[in-house]
């Protein structure tokens, strides 16, 4: 059933749709994700937890709403696009953080914003 939200969701990304009708063309480079925008998700995260459960009823509205502040500064993307970008950030802090702590080296290799971050995404 997640799956079939996730389809809708993506299904109502107008930019996704347009990109599709458009002529391929060598893939190029995304910009970075700037730290502002991290941080203004991390926000948005600590302040709206079911933006993380897309079994969640309001996830795609949700989704919606925090894009749309996350294009208020460049780069801009995509919902579709923002959840991808964001959802491999959070997986790259979970593993450099399982490492640190394996290692127990967790206070010297994560940065407070990333302490934070993953305290907002429920891992610590």
């Amino acid at each position: 059933m997640a799956l079939m939200q996730e389809n809708e969701f993506l299904s109502l990304d107008v930019e996704e749709q347009e990109a599709e009708n458009q002529p391929k063309r060598l893939k190029t480079r995304e910009k970075r994700t700037k730290l502002s925008q991290r941080d203004i998700f991390i926000s948005f995260v600590e302040q709206n937890p079911e933006v993380l459960d897309n079994n969640d009823a309001a996830y795609a509205k949700k989704w919606k709403i925090l894009a749309s502040k996350l294009n208020t500064i460049e780069p801009k993307k995509s919902t579709s696009a923002w959840i991808k970008n964001l959802k491999e950030w959070e997986y790259s802090l979970k593993s450099k953080y399982n490492k640190a702590k394996k290692n127990s080296r967790v206070a010297t290799e994560m940065s407070n914003f990333e302490m934070r971050a993953l305290a907002a995404f429920g891992i610590i």
